[in-house]
């Protein structure tokens, strides 16, 4: 009898750290679960950032190196600065939007 007993004893206390255990898991989960959706969140706009980085690289620079390059080949210092002017223009509107107004 006294056997049975010790049996049902360490029964419960491995019951006890098993719901202990289980509780831990699940408080792990629940954190995994809040780091996910905090990490597709960060996806989402870190895609949005990249597409209106891209957008204006490619506008500043399609359209100020054509102007540099017949600035240049013609001797038109006018044009060349105008070229130059979009491409600082362009990555300064970017950056304030970008890292002052957090806008992309």
């Amino acid at each position: 009898m006294e056997n049975a007993l010790e049996r049902v004893q360490e029964a419960e206390e491995g019951a006890i750290a098993l719901l202990d255990e289980n509780a831990e898991i699940y408080q792990r989960a629940k954190n995994a679960v809040t780091n996910i959706a905090m990490l597709q969140k960060q996806l989402a706009e870190s895609k949005k950032s990249v597409i209106v980085g891209f957008t204006a690289g490619g506008v500043s620079f399609g359209g100020g190196v054509p102007l540099i390059i017949e600035g240049i080949r013609t001797d038109n210092s006018t044009m060349a600065w105008a070229g130059a002017g979009t491409i600082a223009g362009v990555g300064a509107i970017w950056a304030v939007g970008h890292y002052l107004l957090n806008w992309w």
